[in-house]
């Protein structure tokens, strides 16, 4: 409450500014709106990681196992425009140490010895427009018999446009709760919509994989800038 009272505090102020300009106060308020829907899309992620510690050997065997496990997938049902590969092998490296001790004759002797590997990494992401369990064991079952990894990185809509209309929808009247609120505090009444607008967090332009609120559910989010006109 006491944020609220500060806000209002502050349009007040800025509506007393705009009636001596000679000008009718506005209240631009943001509003925002979410809906939890049934996922029907599942993003896959494929991987292929070898480790020889031959650089040029790894670089062949690590895609020679990617292409095995993407065209599993393939003969699974998966058609080519549902893979995004990416064909720019990562390299990472892990390294750990250990200390083995033992006593002879009487004296604790300790070995210090480390290791450090060195692999190249290959990745795609996968498309499946279902979220049937048996449906997604099948393809993770078919990239690792090829020698890769796979797991479910998430889930997605297909076609989101009904739900973002819901999620809008709810933005805009709790836009119109703040509002009134806002308002009221200060003696003051909405008057007409003078403009609605969309905006996006950065995180919402990534396609694909949306917000998780559990498992084979996705959040859809609608960001509202609403503009009133207030009347005294």
């Amino acid at each position: 409450m006491k944020r609220l009272a500060l806000i209002a505090a502050i349009i007040l102020a800025g509506c007393l500014a705009i009636q001596a300009a000679g000008m009718d106060p506005i209240l631009p308020v943001e509003g925002v709106g979410t809906v939890s829907v049934p996922a029907d899309t599942t993003t896959i992620i494929v991987s292929a990681s070898i480790g020889s510690g031959n650089m040029s050997q790894d670089q062949v065997a690590v895609r020679q196992t990617m292409d095995r496990a993407l065209e599993a997938l393939k003969a699974a049902g998966i058609k080519d425009g549902d893979i995004n590969r990416d064909d720019s092998a990562a390299l990472s490296s892990a390294s750990s140490r250990r200390e083995i001790c033992q006593t002879i004759n009487n004296k604790t002797v300790c070995d210090n010895s480390s290791m450090q590997a060195t692999a190249l990494t290959l990745s795609a992401m996968v498309k499946l427009n279902s979220t049937e369990k048996a449906r997604i064991d099948q393809l993770l079952d078919a990239a690792e018999s090829a020698g890769a990894s796979a797991y479910v990185a998430g889930y997605g809509l297909f076609n989101s446009t009904a739900a973002q209309s819901r999620a809008r929808d709810k933005a805009v009247a709790n836009a119109r709760a703040d509002a009134e609120q806002m308002a009221a505090a200060e003696g003051l009444r909405l008057g007409q919509v003078l403009n609605i607008s969309d905006y996006e967090y950065p995180e919402d332009f990534y396609g694909g994989v949306l917000e998780s609120s559990g498992k084979e559910m996705v959040d859809v989010t609608s960001y509202v800038i609403v503009t009133y006109e207030l009347e005294m």
